[in-house]
């Protein structure tokens, strides 16, 4: 199933930039959004789905248990039998 043509002469003549890619990706995602939502019946997300930022939780996930895997057992506030002060 396909929606109708996605309307882009906004970004005719005008230079292929990152930020004008960009926006040009937003309203092309901001249609097939549209149209799963016919598809599906149901409201989408408020926000869209972001890989990149998933990716960066993703990483600080992993980094925090990889800290948390080497860093030295904790005590409970108590010195360990045979320790001087």
């Amino acid at each position: 199933l396909a929606g109708p043509p996605v309307d882009l002469s906004r970004f005719y003549g005008r230079e292929m930039t990152a930020e004008v890619l960009k926006e040009a990706t937003e309203v092309i995602m901001a249609a097939v959004t549209r149209q799963l939502e016919e598809i599906r019946g149901e409201k989408a997300p408020e926000t869209p789905y972001d890989p990149r930022r998933e990716r960066i939780e993703q990483r600080r996930r992993t980094q925090a248990q990889a800290q948390a895997q080497s860093a030295p057992p904790r005590t409970h506030g108590t010195q360990a039998e045979g320790q001087s002060t």
